[in-house]
């Protein structure tokens, strides 16, 4: 089944309005990996993961997009102060700051992942080690944030 066969099989159908949004038709185009495991999460994960997805690929953006690093740390910059609570309306931080209010994220993961791009513009990894940090730091960030997003609610007791 192509691409195109999954996306419209969910039009109009409840439940699959999140695969049809703008930002999972991004994720979609520049992350089809991740786009089609969002496709199997739990229903009520999924808009969320699509938006932890466009937000790391909004961070690899910022050394694509720039011409210089200066500039590059600055597009990071702006990522880093929408997870420690500044507002703003964009298409992929108004989304990220709802799931940042509401306790579904935590903003360590999110700054690791800045900090991981950061260290990219600044200079590459000297040693193996230094590369296993950063993708810890990185790309494993982004799956303990996924995986916090896929985790069933902590179950409440009475008294």
């Amino acid at each position: 089944m192509s691409v195109k066969q999954t996306r419209l099989r969910g039009v109009g159908r409840p439940g699959h309005e999140d695969t049809m949004s703008p930002l999972a038709d991004m994720v979609r185009r520049r992350d089809p990996d991740r786009f089609f495991t969002a496709l199997f999460a739990p229903e009520a994960a999924r808009a969320a993961l699509l938006t932890l997805y466009a937000f790391n690929i909004e961070l690899a953006r910022a050394q694509d997009l720039a011409g210089t690093p200066a500039l590059a740390l600055i597009r990071l910059q702006w990522w880093r102060e929408i997870v420690e609570g500044a507002e703003r309306r964009h298409e992929v931080a108004t989304p990220l700051q709802a799931l940042l209010a509401n306790g579904r994220l935590a903003a360590a993961p999110l700054q690791n992942m800045i900090a991981a791009r950061e260290s990219d513009v600044e200079e590459p990894p000297a040693t193996m080690a230094d590369f296993t940090a950063r993708l810890m730091q990185g790309p494993g960030a982004l799956a303990m944030a996924a995986s916090t997003l896929l985790a069933p609610p902590a179950p409440r007791c009475s008294a």
